[in-house]
């Protein structure tokens, strides 16, 4: 997968889950786990209900005879400090878009959900370095 990076973002509805399972989800989560350690080692102890971890990502798969068709989806889990649920967003979209777009729209709805749910810092996560960068450029 790579390696991942984290975003230090300061932002000021009810869980819904629809069909569509989470990319985020067992299948790659030692690595996540590995990248979470050595970039925020003890960050577990600080989080506290204003803040939280935000994985994310975006999926896509184009059709076999026409590559601009296909399916999208987008899954985010947030961890929050122990003894508080974690936030978790899932959508199948209703139309396709590249990978690199919808990584954006899967950080776009966590951060949207961070605002709901009145967080103020967010620590994001993603395997994607295009998408990492382009925001990094920005938290200089």
């Amino acid at each position: 997968m790579g390696d991942q990076g984290v975003l230090g973002v300061n932002v000021g509805r009810e869980e819904e889950e629809d069909e569509f399972c989470s990319c985020c989800g067992d299948e790659n989560e030692e690595a996540w786990k590995e990248t979470e350690e050595a970039v925020v080692g003890g960050l577990k102890d600080e989080l506290d209900e204003f803040s939280v971890k935000m994985f994310f990502k975006g999926l896509s798969m184009a059709g076999f005879e026409n590559p601009s068709s296909g399916f999208s989806g987008i899954g985010v889990v947030m961890e929050r400090s122990p003894g508080l649920p974690a936030i978790r967003v899932q959508k199948k979209l209703d139309f396709y878009a590249e990978e690199s777009v919808v990584d954006y729209l899967a950080l776009l709805d966590g951060l949207l959900e961070a605002v709901r749910k009145k967080i103020r810092r967010v620590y994001a996560f993603t395997d994607s370095e295009l998408l990492h960068d382009q925001v990094s450029i920005f938290s200089l």
